[in-house]
């Protein structure tokens, strides 16, 4: 199974005309600890068949977080990826990155991941790619 979801990534980043010009893939902070990571396994098969680096050290959780799908309020998602996800050891200074997620639903992990390269590892371009949608999100706002 994961063959079949590098090919059908590797066909759209190189057949279906969005071929971005990257120099490492990074995989997104996973949410939930587990032995062995999909979102790292899918960037380290991905890296290796476009013969780019993968930096999977380039940043880091410093707490962990509730799988950010069960948190309905934006703020309050941002407010604990801001504290969590910070820039890791792996140098980006430069860098043409591919960010690499498994499952979306809102952007907020996205978001403060790309944040973070580009602010505190001065990475030069990110370019996100998500491999599915997670159930239909309407976000609770606090007015």
């Amino acid at each position: 199974m994961v063959e079949d979801l590098l090919e059908t990534v590797e066909d759209f980043l190189s057949k279906r005309g969005w071929r971005p010009v990257i120099e490492c893939v990074i995989p997104a902070p996973p949410s939930i600890d587990r032995s062995s990571q999909p979102v790292v396994l899918l960037a380290q098969g991905l890296a290796k068949r476009l013969g780019v680096s993968i930096y999977v050290d380039a940043m880091r959780k410093i707490e962990k977080t509730p799988s950010m799908k069960n948190v309905d309020d934006w703020y309050e998602r941002q407010r604990i990826l801001g504290k969590a996800i910070q820039i890791g050891k792996d140098d980006v200074t430069g860098k043409s990155i591919l960010l690499l997620d498994d499952l979306i639903q809102s952007g907020a992990t996205l978001r403060r991941a790309a944040e973070v390269l580009l602010n505190d590892g001065k990475a030069k371009t990110i370019y996100a790619l998500v491999l599915t949608r997670t159930r239909y999100w309407k976000p609770e706002i606090a007015t």
